[in-house]
């Protein structure tokens, strides 16, 4: 028979609960002490219904509430003979106190400020504990009054299912929603996704020359490259950085030796993604770029393989401290590119741009060279209309930059084509 835990600090109610075998008097006294160990257990077992780490959190919450409950005077029992929930009042307060905005203030009680899947998780552990105790039952309240005039509320039923419990568990869970047509006359902003800044062709031109010319080493080149690539293959974040060099297929007819030959396509296979969860892998087309050498995607590539002289491992790894090699056998981290993403765009736009500013902008461009929404969707490997957001945004573009006259000639220096 497995031992039974002996936690240095314990609930009373759950203790109370185990010790009496999942009833209501205390019945360890009354049988064998063989057969109350594994009552106990059969106990625990039934009230836990969930792995052990779980069920100790779920205590340690409940620990927690009921010392909140003792210092303002609610001295309910949870379990046993004369057993009583705590006031929905008391659980209404408590619940404000940890989700509350941090610093705020109710009563003499400083709120925690709790993000949302903590508040969730506490109601989960204390709706848990009620109905294990019994507590099932709509929650009521009676006034009783005493002979000397005093007047006391017992509570009755589960405290999770009050109003105002129920209402302000909403309050504090509640995500931003977008606001409809009427939110908006009434005064709240209209949703924009603007939190990643779409930028221009033109912009991209001022980060090649900033990373070139001001960047030193490997890692101004590594910057460059990983950027125009991400672009011209709609890729997120991450995905550039999880790429090997096995992973790219140049045509048959490359050659490498002197003088090089650019081609006019490389495939590359993206092995796995946020929106293939199988990795069943797709394979995308890397177009060259005839219009603008600077902003060709294929010969920025091989001028990075040939340069940092990239033969297997990553695509794109990690720089060593000299910045006059790479690592290939280690991977460079999403967070220090994208930290160095956003060094660049402060150093040289107003707006912070981000490594999500890339794919954006791909949606934007694409919609400016004339690619229609089911195109522009198969490009970026999108399940869902997310990139309409991106999309329109670039088509009213279009249109205000006509009527000012001020036309925006990005198709001139780069034109769109399908990647699959």
């Amino acid at each position: 028979m497995a031992a039974k835990k002996n936690y240095k600090g314990r609930s009373p109610n759950v203790q109370r609960y185990l010790d009496s075998c999942g009833r209501d008097i205390d019945i360890s006294e009354m049988i064998a002490p063989n057969l109350a160990a594994g009552a106990r257990l059969a106990a625990k077992n039934e009230s836990q219904a969930l792995d052990e780490k779980t069920a100790r959190t779920y205590e340690l919450r409940l620990i927690t509430l009921e010392e909140f409950a003792k210092k303002n005077g609610d001295d309910a029992v949870l379990f046993g003979s004369n057993k009583r929930p705590f006031l929905a009042a008391t659980l209404q307060t408590f619940m404000q106190v940890m989700g509350e905005t941090k610093g705020k203030k109710i009563g003499t009680l400083r709120c925690r400020g709790l993000k949302p899947p903590v508040i969730r998780g506490y109601a989960a552990a204390f709706g848990y504990w009620f109905r294990t105790f019994g507590h099932t039952e709509q929650y009521s309240e009676a006034i009783i009054t005493a002979e000397d005039g005093s007047q006391q509320v017992i509570p009755k039923g589960n405290p999770m299912s009050s109003p105002a419990v129920t209402q302000t568990m909403k309050q504090l869970v509640k995500r931003a929603k977008r606001p409809t047509a009427k939110d908006t006359r009434h005064g709240r902003v209209p949703y924009e996704p603007k939190k990643a800044p779409p930028f221009t062709i033109q912009q991209m031109l001022r980060m090649r020359a900033y990373c070139l010319n001001t960047i030193e080493g490997l890692r101004g080149l590594w910057l460059w490259t990983i950027t125009l690539f991400s672009f011209a293959l709609f890729l997120r974040g991450e995905e550039p950085l999880r790429l090997k060099v096995k992973n790219l297929r140049l045509p048959a007819n490359f050659n490498s030796g002197e003088p090089i030959t650019i081609p006019k396509r490389i495939e590359v296979k993206i092995p796995w993604s946020k929106a293939d969860r199988k990795a069943k892998g797709v394979t995308l087309t890397l177009w060259s770029n005839p219009l603008c050498k600077e902003l060709c995607p294929v010969r920025a590539i091989i001028a990075w393989l040939l340069v940092a002289d990239i033969r297997s491992g990553y695509l794109f790894p990690r720089i060593c401290k000299n910045n006059l090699t790479s690592l290939r056998n280690s991977a460079r981290g999403v967070t220090t590119y994208r930290k160095t993403f956003v060094e660049m765009s402060k150093a040289l736009f107003e707006k912070e741009f981000t490594t999500h500013s890339i794919r954006r902008s791909a949606a934007r461009w694409a919609a400016h060279c004339g690619a229609d929404d089911s195109t522009i969707k198969r490009a970026g490997r999108w399940k869902s209309s997310a990139f309409e957001l991106y999309t329109q945004d670039a088509r009213a573009e279009i249109i205000k930059e006509q009527h000012d006259g001020n036309v925006l000639f990005d198709h001139k220096l780069w034109m769109f084509k399908p990647l699959r």
